[in-house]
């Protein structure tokens, strides 16, 4: 039984050391990207929102989070006549 304890701790060790990090560095960001990451409030927010926010056009709204969706950074999800984005990765500050 303590052989079992043992083995159980040990392979607990393992898999935490080994554990994959799906955060994202923040340095891989532009600087643009950076600020709408920071405007979703939460982790998530209404597309339609995110231009008063960041005093962003909306076309360019909508390249930034194409942009970041594609990057699996984020995702958006249909809600009505708009999109809620919400962030898919953790964002890691390595500055």
């Amino acid at each position: 039984m303590l052989a079992g304890l043992f083995l159980g701790a040990v392979a607990l060790l393992i898999v935490f050391r080994f554990k994959k990090d799906d955060s994202v560095p923040v340095f891989v960001l532009t600087e643009d990207e950076r600020k709408l990451i920071q405007a979703l409030k939460n982790g998530e927010d209404r597309q339609e929102r995110l231009p008063e926010a960041t005093n962003f056009s909306r076309p360019k709204i909508t390249r930034l989070v194409m942009d970041l969706e594609s990057k699996g950074i984020i995702f958006r999800e249909k809600k009505g006549k708009t999109y809620k984005i919400k962030l898919d990765k953790p964002i890691k500050d390595t500055r």
